[in-house]
Formats: C-alpha cells, sequence, structure tokens
C-alpha cells in the first residue's frame, strides 16, 4: 500500500467524520430548540440548556472553519454570539426569538447539505440579520446567569472524544494481547509547524516508523482550531519519541476511560418527528480545502 494511498484513505476517514459530528450536533441542537420551546414565558432560560446548544454551534463553527464552508462558518458564528446573550444574562426567550434561532439552525444544515451535494450555497443574508437585530435588541442585564468560575468548568470542549470503529478495537486489543504500549498522541497543527514540514502526514509517518496506527481522527479544540488524536501500538520505549513535543504533539498511556462526549444532548421529553430533523448523512463526494488541515 503506498503512501499517497494511505494518505487519501486517512483523510477520506477524517472528511466522514467531520460530517458524522456535524450530524451528531445538528440533531442535538434540534431536540435541545424542541427544549427550550418549555421556557417561552419563564423569567429566564436554563443555563445548560443554553450552554448545550452553545457548544454545538461552536464546534460546528469550527468545523465549518475547517471544512472551508464560509458561509456555514459565519452563519455558525452569529447564532453562537446570539446564545451567549441567554447563557450570560437571566433573559426570558420570547417566541420571537426561538423562532430566529430554530430558522438559523434549519438554514446552517441546508447549507452544510449543499456543501456535501455540491449544490449552490443558499443565501443566509436575511437570517443572519434578523439574528443581528435580536441581539441587538436583547435587554442590558448585567447579572451573570452562572457564576464565573463554575461556567467555566461545566464543559471542556478540549477533551478528546474518541469513537473506535469495531476493526479498531478488533486490532487495539490484538496489540495489547500482543504486550504492545499503547499510546494517545494528540498532535496540534499549526502554519510555523508547517513551515518546518511538519504536518498531519508527516506526523503520521512517524507512527509508522515506531508501530502501528489503531485509530486517527480529527477533533475541534475549544479555541475552534484542529487537532489530531492517533492511538498507536509500538513496542518502542517512550525515550524513541521524547523529542517530538517540539513539533506539536503530546501523549499519555491510552486508556479507554479516556473517552469523552463533545457536548451532552439534554433530553427533550418530546418526541422529534421525522420531518423536524435536518439529515446530514455522509455522502461520497465531498470538496474540502485539504490544505487547511496543515495550517
Amino acid at each position: 500500500m503506498t503512501d499517497s494511498h494511505d494518505e487519501k484513505s486517512l483523510f477520506t476517514e477524517f472528511i466522514d467524520d467531520f460530517y458524522s459530528e456535524s450530524d451528531e450536533h445538528m440533531t442535538a441542537v434540534q431536540k435541545n430548540i424542541l427544549t427550550l420551546e418549555t421556557f417561552i414565558g419563564k423569567p429566564k432560560v436554563d443555563y445548560f440548556l443554553i450552554e448545550s446548544l452553545f457548544r454545538s454551534f461552536h464546534t460546528l463553527k469550527g468545523l465549518s472553519g475547517m471544512m472551508g464552508i464560509k458561509a456555514s462558518e459565519s452563519l455558525s458564528h452569529k447564532i453562537e454570539n446570539y446564545l451567549k446573550t441567554y447563557r450570560d444574562k437571566p433573559i426570558p426567550i420570547t417566541l420571537q426569538a426561538l423562532n430566529v434561532l430554530a430558522d438559523g439552525s434549519n438554514m446552517l444544515s441546508r447549507v452544510i447539505a449543499a456543501h456535501k451535494d455540491q449544490q449552490p450555497c443558499p443565501d443566509t443574508t436575511l437570517i443572519e440579520a434578523s439574528l443581528s437585530d435580536m441581539l441587538s435588541q436583547a435587554p442590558a442585564v448585567t447579572e451573570p446567569a452562572l457564576p464565573k468560575d463554575e461556567v467555566q468548568t461545566v464543559f471542556d470542549t478540549d477533551k478528546v472524544a474518541l469513537s473506535l470503529k469495531p476493526d479498531e478495537s478488533h486490532n487495539l486489543s490484538e496489540a495489547a494481547r500482543a504486550g504492545k504500549s499503547l499510546w494517545l498522541f494528540d498532535f496540534k497543527p499549526s502554519t510555523s509547524l508547517s513551515e518546518r514540514g511538519v504536518n498531519v502526514n508527516s506526523t503520521r509517518s512517524r507512527f509508522l516508523e515506531i508501530g502501528e496506527v489503531i485509530h486517527a481522527s480529527p477533533r475541534i479544540t475549544a479555541e475552534s482550531g484542529i487537532a489530531f488524536s492517533f492511538i498507536v501500538a509500538t513496542t518502542q520505549p517512550e525515550s524513541d519519541f521524547s523529542d517530538w513535543k517540539d513539533d506539536g504533539m503530546s501523549w499519555s498511556p491510552y486508556e479507554a476511560s479516556a473517552v469523552s462526549p463533545i457536548v451532552p444532548v439534554i433530553e427533550d421529553v418530546h418526541a422529534i418527528s421525522s420531518g423536524q430533523a435536518s439529515s446530514i448523512a455522509t455522502s461520497n463526494v465531498v470538496r474540502v480545502d485539504l490544505s487547511r488541515l496543515n495550517e
């Protein structure tokens, strides 16, 4: 198997993961918006519900940016700012405000779906203007909805979230039975590293030199950047790769308990009809600016 084929296969998996994760977040958004409807007319909205929605759109913004989908990146950012108002201030939500949020969510699904199907992007101008108008009309309340120190510890979007496929789990078990050490590597690309020739491809080549790459997947960091997680099985001692820290890498022994969800979903008591949730299931043909993965 050639390096070119390996790289193509790796990027295909990354692309599939990007869209699969987007689908999961949009499904979570649809559920939480339905739950949000139950807070209309109440003095304020549940903080954790808004935080869950905020984190979903925060991650979607990062995903869109890395995939080069400018329209969905911009729209996600607008919705994210819109939700900050309700997250940081104890204010009620109106039916109009909820409708704008729902419209924004539906438009975001359409934009991502259009990109996957290589169709013209829907015009987001009107919905972005509506979000800006609603944001400007929000009452100026200075009382925080939750103490600042508690807000910072609710969710950590920089935690690694891994989902192993059946064959990866099998290979992991086989490697462990063979007495190999299992390491979870984290690589964060940057422009300076790329200029030195250090990118996701060169990093993966290093892993193949010391052992077997069991799993590889991208993730969005808390700063809306991108990082790559690798599970590597090796018989080599840690001293063989101890100098890799200067190349954007960190690592720790892999443990299944390290797996954690990216964004918790607040379950809705209402059933979602098939027509309410927009699907952006994975497609086989996607145009992606792969050069951005190495930035």
